[in-house]
């Protein structure tokens, strides 16, 4: 391949302590860069820690010229003008370990994923298109680093390539499940509803690849056995969740499921069975979560599931870890949620 220009912007945002201080600290952050690559480029690469939360967020631009001789392919003669990033974490030259294969499913409403099978901690991007400029923006929670022993000063490398040109894009839109195959899916499965992508055919060739060497401080992770037992809906004479559930032939009360998050808002920890037609959920639920301290904060959403268009949130509401702990005997209220009931066992430390 020709020579090409290429002009990357790499800026990252490293969250390092505790959450809910409402404090913020930006600094100067280390950091090394190495380009496997002869494709002459120009890179500028900015880290900033802010210790508000504990989330490695970074942001990526690429912006490729016109001119690039984009592959050609053999049999269908379409040219491959297509392409994704990915984006792999190292500690100390050596992949990190996928410490919990539930992580694939967090990021199921961004624009990256890990893919589906991976065990190692690797991000790849949606498919986009190699001659506009594309901004990639990423967040990863240190409780994906759980692999890694807790400590200060740990050396990362976070190696970013494009290793495949993809050609025509054919999307399909997919029905949703119903809640019976929702409830009986296994546990930690989840669902996506938007547009599903299909590759015609794709031709591996490198353009990019590049690798950000820091140092990162990795927190105590610990997880819990999270067991949902009952959540109750207000119903009186202020407000009533009967005929919220509306269909074309009839009213009724709400197919109850709920949501986790931590942190909040993007990243899904758990989504439960869906119990149907009820003011209180009671059908029992078990996960495992992942958190800090006691003092982090979770957020919980309780929603009405539909078929054929979005779910309607009825409640949604934060606590923190150590709220849910006690509420078995206080139960946890937001909203239209008189009781938030769960009980955690098993409580370790992953790292």
């Amino acid at each position: 391949m020709k020579k090409a220009l290429l002009l990357v912007i790499i800026s990252a945002s490293v969250i390092l302590s505790s959450c809910g201080s409402g404090e913020s600290e930006r600094k100067k952050f280390k950091y090394q860069t190495a380009s496997k690559n002869d494709i002459d480029k120009k890179a500028e690469i900015i880290f900033t820690a802010d210790t508000s939360n504990r989330t490695l967020e970074f942001e990526f631009y690429i912006s490729n010229p016109s001119g690039i001789p984009f592959p050609v392919h053999k049999e269908s003669k379409d040219t491959c003008r297509y392409t994704s990033y990915r984006f792999e974490f190292l500690c100390d030259g050596k992949p990190i370990t996928l410490s919990d294969q539930k992580f694939e499913c967090f990021h199921r409403r961004m624009n990256y994923r890990i893919p589906p099978g991976s065990s190692t901690l690797i991000f790849q991007t949606d498919t986009l298109h190699a001659l506009q400029r594309n901004s990639i923006k990423i967040s990863v929670p240190f409780y994906f680093f759980s692999s890694i022993a807790a400590g200060n000063g740990k050396d990362i490398q976070l190696r970013v390539y494009q290793d495949e040109f993809f050609s025509e894009i054919h999307a399909k839109k997919q029905l949703r499940p119903n809640a019976k195959e929702i409830s009986e899916a296994a546990n930690g499965d989840h669902y996506n509803d938007s547009l599903d992508v299909i590759y015609r055919n794709s031709m591996p060739q490198r353009l990019v690849d590049m690798q950000v060497s820091f140092k990162l401080n990795i927190p105590k992770v610990y997880s819990s056995t999270f067991i949902c037992k009952k959540i109750t809906l207000q119903n009186d004479k202020d407000w009533s969740p009967a005929g919220s559930d509306i269909t074309l032939f009839k009213s009724s009360y709400p197919d109850l499921y709920f949501e986790t998050f931590f942190p909040a808002p993007q990243f899904l920890m758990h989504t439960s069975h869906i119990q149907k037609s009820t003011d209180e959920w009671n059908i029992g639920d078990t996960s495992e979560i992942v958190y800090y301290n006691d003092k982090d904060v979770f957020k919980i959403s309780v929603l009405d599931w539909d078929k054929f268009s979005h779910d309607d949130p009825i409640s949604i509401g934060e606590c923190t870890i150590e709220q849910l702990k006690k509420s078995e005997s206080v139960p946890v209220k937001f909203d239209h949620i008189t009781g938030f009931v769960v009980r955690f066992e098993n409580t370790k430390t992953k790292n």
